[in-house]
């Protein structure tokens, strides 16, 4: 049994979703995408230290 109305489909609305990302990333370079990917992990990493109140080791 799934949560939600009969009428609605999250699953759907999601798989819309990734459809249009994966049309607006298609046309960004990939050096630039690859970039931005890593920009945003070492923010989120970043940020998840400081949530624990833990420091990053320097390795």
């Amino acid at each position: 049994m799934s949560a939600g109305f009969q009428d609605f489909c999250a699953e759907r609305v999601h798989r819309a979703g990734l459809e249009g990302a994966g049309a607006v990333v298609s046309h960004v370079p990939k050096d630039l995408l690859a970039r931005t990917a890593a920009f945003l992990l070492l923010k989120d990493s970043t940020s998840n230290y400081g949530i624990h109140g833990e420091r990053p080791s320097q390795a």
